[in-house]
């Protein structure tokens, strides 16, 4: 279920479809630094499997209940 304080990092695969990692309750102090070295390791490592093959770049990165600062489109 998802809170006010959920972490949605937001990935396309090889088959352009969306994917998105929900993180529950992530540290307060987690940074937009840490957020997107975390979202490279992902992409990176190929660390999750998807329907749509490969995760293959970053999307962007969200909250639910944080300002919008971490929540902007990558332009890759």
């Amino acid at each position: 279920m998802k809170s006010d304080t959920d972490l949605e990092l937001v990935f396309k695969n090889a088959a352009g479809k969306k994917v998105v990692l929900n993180v529950e309750e992530p540290k307060s102090t987690v940074t937009k630094a840490e957020i997107d070295a975390a979202m490279n390791v992902v992409v990176e490592n190929n660390i999750f499997a998807t329907t749509g093959g490969d995760i293959v770049r970053r999307r962007h990165r969200g909250s639910c209940g944080r300002p919008h600062a971490y929540n902007h489109h990558q332009h890759h």
